[in-house]
């Protein structure tokens, strides 16, 4: 292969893969088709808004990056979307003031109609319908990282104007978009407007779908994949696109290292050295949960909870521990022996890597970050501390959740 065929593949592989940054393109968006039916079915419904919701690094901002390019592909024209950042710092005011200043950079302004309301100390919710049933034509506008957003009034306020732009039957919708198992933890008062609100959650992407994006990837760089390489892949990425947008992308490189075009499962495997040194923060929260200053088994007991059969909210119990860990470190341990570290790994000295519910006869984990559960694993593959085989062997598919 010429070096200038290297380095332009290596170029299209960067447009393929995406880790750093959500997808922006629908060409490369995969999957996702019964919660864009969804969001589809609210904006063309008058009265209907949108709260997406899920774990970390299930796609909802790539979701939302794509909706435009979607909803003009099935017709809906000339549809305003504008995509706004929640942060810390903000509260009901501020965000709309965000709003308002991005819809007169394009060109909504109506007779200073923006202007004055921008001009406001407070924005209150029928600010907020007096000035969208004003302009012209329909809108979206997105609110991201909705879960950044700690003051309360702030969201009772946004469940106000909801309800009030549904009343009024306002052509634009409000879509929501934070990191959350429920509603209720992103938004208050959502009983008064359960009517007006569709709740879509992104649950982890099924194997399908996280292959069709190792598909569409691969495919932009004109090269090809070997079916287990594929298949590695998605059982590394546990439901995450954005680790199989990583994998895809270093296991690419790799084989372009090789200066072939073909990746295959070594590839893979190699990659995930390169993707440990990347992670710069959720390797910095591991090391402080699994770090000691004498001989300990934190960080096989924390590589176990990663490869313990789960449900599909990503819970396990100490139980499940038993044998991963057993298959790790090649001896028997009982539940007495580890609970001390399960216990550790929940509090401040750990970093709470884990998350601790339920009552004592039926505590159940999970990782505090989505993110951290693939990592472990992969940092566990790049130390040799477990063997892919290891992995293959305790890798099942999620258990259901027990109806309540």
């Amino acid at each position: 292969m010429e070096f200038q065929d290297n380095v332009q593949r290596r170029s299209k592989l960067r447009e393929g893969f995406s880790p750093g940054v959500p997808v922006d393109k629908y060409e490369l968006f995969a999957g996702r088709a019964e919660q864009v039916r969804d969001v589809y079915d609210a904006v063309v419904t008058d009265g209907r808004h949108v709260i997406l919701y899920g774990e970390r690094g299930v796609g909802k901002t790539s979701m939302a990056k794509v909706l435009h390019e979607f909803l003009e592909g099935v017709g809906i024209r000339g549809l305003a979307v504008r995509t706004i950042n929640c942060d810390r710092t903000d509260d009901f005011t501020t965000l709309w003031q965000k709003s308002f200043r991005e819809m007169v950079s394009d060109g909504q302004e109506k007779d200073g109609l923006l202007e004055a309301v921008l001009g406001k100390e407070y924005i209150a919710p029928d600010d907020i319908r007096f000035v969208l049933s004003r302009l012209e034509g329909s809108r979206i506008v997105i609110f991201d990282e909705f879960d950044k957003l700690k003051v309360d009034e702030a969201r009772i306020l946004f469940a106000d104007t909801i309800k009030n732009l549904a009343d009024h039957a306002v052509p634009s919708t409000l879509l929501l978009v934070g990191v959350a198992d429920t509603v209720d933890e992103l938004i208050a008062e959502h009983r008064s407007i359960e009517r007006s609100l569709v709740q879509v959650r992104m649950p982890r992407m099924d194997r399908e779908e996280l292959g069709e994006i190792v598909n569409r990837g691969i495919k932009k760089a004109d090269m090809v994949i070997e079916d287990a390489a594929r298949e590695l892949i998605v059982l590394l990425s546990h439901g995450l696109p954005f680790y199989t947008h990583y994998l895809g992308l270093y296991s690419g490189f790799r084989a372009l290292d090789r200066n072939k075009t073909t990746i295959t499962p070594v590839d893979v495997a190699d990659s995930t050295v390169g993707i440990i040194s990347k992670a710069h923060h959720v390797r910095s929260a591991h090391l402080t949960a699994v770090s000691s200053a004498q001989k300990n088994i934190y960080p096989q007991v924390l590589l176990a909870c990663a490869l313990a059969e789960r449900d599909e909210l990503g819970f396990f119990n100490a139980s499940d521990i038993s044998r991963p860990l057993s298959e790790i470190t090649g001896k028997r341990y009982g539940v007495e022996y580890y609970t001390r570290h399960l216990k550790a790994f929940c509090e401040d000295g750990r970093g709470k890597i884990l998350v601790r519910v339920g009552p004592a006869f039926r505590v159940r984990y999970r990782f505090a970050d989505a993110l951290m559960q693939p990592f472990v694993i992969l940092d566990g593959m790049a130390k040799g501390i477990v063997s892919l085989e290891t992995i293959l062997n305790l890798t099942k598919k999620p258990k259901a959740v027990a109806a309540s």
